[in-house]
């Protein structure tokens, strides 16, 4: 048995963060001007995404708590926690379906992107939101270490006090282009097809040979 990960088209260089290109997409989303953006992307709902514990983490920080964007797919679930987080956050939450070729625009737009799974199978938007540089928050365990390595802020999200710390941390990073480029270089040096589709290649010829890949053979 041996494993490889998903593949993604990436460019070499990490998506644009043009500022009009950033107010625009703020704006579509309904984010107040200044305001800090957190972005979750997944189904909505609490029992995969746990989206209502995320609501609760953000609500738990206070007046100076940032905006809060939930985008993805609607369910029987939706309308429970549509309601839940505008009892605890008011204007301050914005949940949508966002057409898919304009994830890469909620990405930019975004100053932290949280995904609250305890586990995941994989989890693609992890490597979208590392690819676009975003610093990210994620329960800590093998799957996420895996995926981010050092360049995401893990802990253990069951703890509202523990999720929004991770939050502050994720905002208060220091601005710049050298921690944007240095994860989704890592995410493309992980995950991208052109290092991967070379294993993917040899896997299937060593497959029909009989043999074991020779990058997995030691």
């Amino acid at each position: 048995m041996f494993v490889l990960p998903y593949g993604f088209d990436m460019p070499v260089e990490p998506p644009s963060r043009d500022a009009r290109r950033v107010a625009a997409t703020r704006a579509a989303l309904g984010v107040p001007a200044g305001q800090r953006l957190v972005l979750s992307v997944g189904m909505l709902g609490p029992t995969l995404k746990r989206m209502d514990v995320l609501v609760e983490a953000v609500a738990s920080m206070g007046p100076d708590r940032p905006y809060l964007v939930l985008l993805g797919q609607e369910s029987s679930e939706t309308p429970a926690l549509a309601a839940r987080a505008r009892t605890l956050l008011g204007d301050g939450v914005r949940m949508a379906t966002w057409p898919r070729e304009r994830m890469a625009d909620a990405y930019a737009a975004a100053d932290t992107f949280v995904l609250m799974s305890l586990n995941e199978g994989f989890g693609l938007v992890y490597v979208e939101a590392l690819a676009a540089g975003l610093p990210c928050v994620a329960h800590d365990n093998p799957n996420t270490r895996f995926i981010f390595g050092d360049h995401a802020y893990l802990g253990d999200t069951t703890s509202l006090p523990a999720t929004a710390a991770l939050i502050r941390l994720a905002l208060g990073e220091e601005a710049g282009d050298q921690r944007r480029r240095a994860r989704h270089a890592w995410a493309r040096s992980h995950f991208g097809w052109d290092v991967l589709a070379p294993r993917y290649r040899e896997m299937l010829l060593a497959c029909a040979a009989g043999r074991r890949p020779q990058w997995d053979a030691q």
